[in-house]
Parts: structure tokens; C-alpha cells; sequence
């Protein structure tokens, strides 16, 4: 499979929430559930928990979260998904670009 992620709806605001589509391409008749991450290393306060693209199923949405000390800027973030097709570990990734912004 291929992983997609993003944009993102938007510049997240501190101490704010915003969604990040990702969408899998699901090749060569793999069709299972894929455990999808957001992996902010580094970035005080960015967080999304980890999601579950269902069998059967090609997207799915994180909830983003900037904290109020997250700091304003533009950060490439790793998108990793994890599954596996005939036992074997299947892995894909991306990179989407987060954009937070000062609290109004």
C-alpha cells in the first residue's frame, strides 16, 4: 500500500485542534486493517494519537492537537503506517507539513 497524509485542515492555533486526512492506497489485494502514526518527535506540545484504518476501508482523520506552549511555526511531521499482508510486516510513509500559529 501507499500512505497519503494531509494537508491538514488549515494552521493549527495553540492550545487548538485540527484534522489530517490520510488516505491509503491498498495494493496487490491487501485489504486489512493498518495501524496509522503521527510522529511529532521533537515538537513541544504537537500530538495526535495513533489511528486505525479499518479492513475494508482506505481513509481515516487524526485529531491534532498544538498545545498553548506548543512553539508557531512550519514542522515536517512523519506519518507511519504499520500492517501486514501474508504475515510479513508492510510499512509506508509520509511526510506532512503541520503549520502552527500564535493563539488570538
Amino acid at each position: 500500500y501507499t500512505l497519503q497524509a494531509g494537508p491538514a485542515a488549515g494552521a493549527v492555533k495553540q492550545g487548538q485542534k485540527i484534522e489530517l486526512p490520510v488516505t491509503l492506497t491498498k495494493l496487490y489485494g491487501f485489504n486489512e486493517a493498518v495501524e496509522v502514526t503521527f510522529e511529532p518527535a521533537g515538537v513541544a506540545g504537537l500530538q495526535a494519537g495513533k489511528i486505525t484504518v479499518a479492513k475494508d476501508q482506505n481513509t481515516g482523520k487524526f485529531e491534532i492537537s498544538a498545545a498553548a506552549n506548543t512553539p508557531p511555526g512550519e514542522y515536517q511531521v512523519p506519518v507511519k503506517a504499520k500492517g501486514k499482508f501474508n504475515n510479513i510486516n508492510v510499512e509506508a510513509a509520509a511526510t506532512v507539513t503541520v503549520k502552527v500559529e500564535p493563539a488570538s
